[in-house]
């Protein structure tokens, strides 16, 4: 017999979905924020210091940011399903996190200070900016009570805190450049921002806090190092991948081509959000059509792989006819050479669109080795590639052979690893399929 509806019944859904899109407005407003700011404040900081300078800057940054991945210890996929899956652990996942992060925090500084030592030596500037810099890796624990507001569908009380820190920075910033402030004093405007941003994260997590103190269990600790490793290597691997351009090219090239080169990487990557929060909110649906209808997933990943094309060609092709304008306008005649940069980096975003799309899908497939082997041939590109291109062609050079090793990465590498994905990626350019 059929069975009456109940029109109450969706009420549930329909709240659940108004709780993932309010935290997903949320996290897309301070994307959105920090790309302005990124593309606007931080042009005007390399516009004042100048390429040779803004080059040593962007060589610290580089540097460190391996170490702000390799301190998070992979833990955070772990931690934020352990924390949704067991709430009433959370003191003790939390409170183990803790300690294991701000002994990783410590070591990273001082190991950041040494690798930069080895990397210029007698080179004290160097030092003292990575000094600066890396200190903030003795702060970035705090991003643990983001995690703790995540597994409570509460992103709100982390992003107002990050939001406020962001802008008191800029602020600061925009001083800064107004006064003609030496070099370290934008270095250590990155310490204010995560001891601001770990300030005001403390007062928010006040407000919800877990229901009981934080506290350390070493079985707690043993069980998420086991768990979180490969997420580990995954990450120092797609990071490296990620900075080793510019780590080369400050070595093999010098400060000046780095700062050519660093200076128009936020108009080029500004867009990466773009990819993120479309498959972010198409993954539920892909993964229901998945069980559901396998042929059909198929079509819609086409849909999707077409989606991702278009979007990235056509900011390609706006960013590089409008990059003589933009480098002037914003950089200044001193980064006259990197309008060329920007012409060829920014079309990097296809493979970059491209592959957020196709991690989604190897996700779904349950084929996620897949995805450590891509970013290990890209890696190896990379570096094969800026060696050899560097010393001819300097940041120019940098900017191919990062198109290339995002191409072999995304594209190229599943014409061995995953066939069936590398033709979607190839054919499904050519036509939306809508049903």
């Amino acid at each position: 017999p059929a069975r009456a509806i109940n029109p109450l019944e969706n009420i549930p859904i329909r709240g659940a979905f108004r709780t993932i899109a309010g935290n997903t407005g949320w996290l897309m407003a301070d994307r959105m924020l920090r790309m302005l700011l990124g593309i606007t404040i931080g042009a005007w900081v390399a516009r004042h210091l100048g390429p040779t300078q803004y080059g040593v800057l962007a060589s610290v940054l580089a540097l460190v940011s391996l170490f702000q991945t390799a301190t998070s210890l992979g833990m955070d996929l772990v931690l934020s399903r352990e924390l949704a899956k067991s709430p009433a652990q959370a003191h003790l996942l939390l409170g183990t996190s803790l300690r294991l992060r701000v002994a990783a925090g410590v070591t990273g500084w001082v190991v950041a200070c040494v690798a930069i030592g080895l990397l210029r030596p007698g080179d004290t500037d160097a030092l003292v900016l990575t000094a600066w810099v890396a200190a903030g890796l003795v702060l970035q624990p705090a991003d643990l009570v983001d995690l703790w507001f995540q597994s409570r569908s509460q992103n709100h009380r982390a992003v107002i805190p990050r939001v406020a820190s962001l802008l008191v920075v800029s602020t600061v910033r925009v001083v800064l450049i107004l006064q003609s402030a030496p070099l370290w004093m934008f270095a250590a405007a990155y310490v204010v921002d995560a001891a601001l941003a770990a300030v005001l994260m403390g007062i928010s997590y006040r407000q919800v806090p877990t229901a009981v103190s934080w506290q350390w269990q070493g079985a707690t600790a043993r069980a998420l190092l086991h768990r979180a490793w490969p997420f580990f290597v995954s990450g120092l691997s797609i990071i490296l991948y990620m900075r080793v351009d510019q780590i080369l090219l400050s070595r093999l090239a010098g400060d000046r081509e780095l700062g050519l080169y660093s200076a128009i990487l936020p108009f080029s990557q500004a867009w990466s959000f773009v990819p993120t929060t479309i498959c972010a909110s198409a993954m539920p649906f892909l993964v229901r059509t998945y069980s559901e209808n396998p042929g059909q997933f198929r079509k819609r990943f086409e849909q999707l792989f077409a989606l991702m094309f278009w979007s990235s060609l056509v900011i390609g092709l706006v960013i590089a006819c409008a990059s003589n304008a933009l480098v002037q306008v914003l950089l200044g005649e001193q980064y006259t050479d990197s309008a060329r940069v920007l012409s060829v980096h920014v079309f990097s975003n296809i493979p970059v669109f491209l592959g957020v799309a196709q991690v989604a899908y190897l996700t779904i497939v349950g084929r996620t080795r897949v995805i450590l082997l891509q970013t290990l041939a890209g890696l190896a590109t990379s570096v094969v590639l800026n060696v050899a291109l560097i010393p001819r062609f300097g940041a120019l050079g940098a900017a191919v052979a990062s198109l290339t090793a995002y191409s072999v990465s995304a594209i190229l590498c599943n014409a061995l690893l995953a066939r069936e994905l590398f033709a979607m990626q190839i054919l499904s350019w050519a036509r939306i399929h809508v049903r």
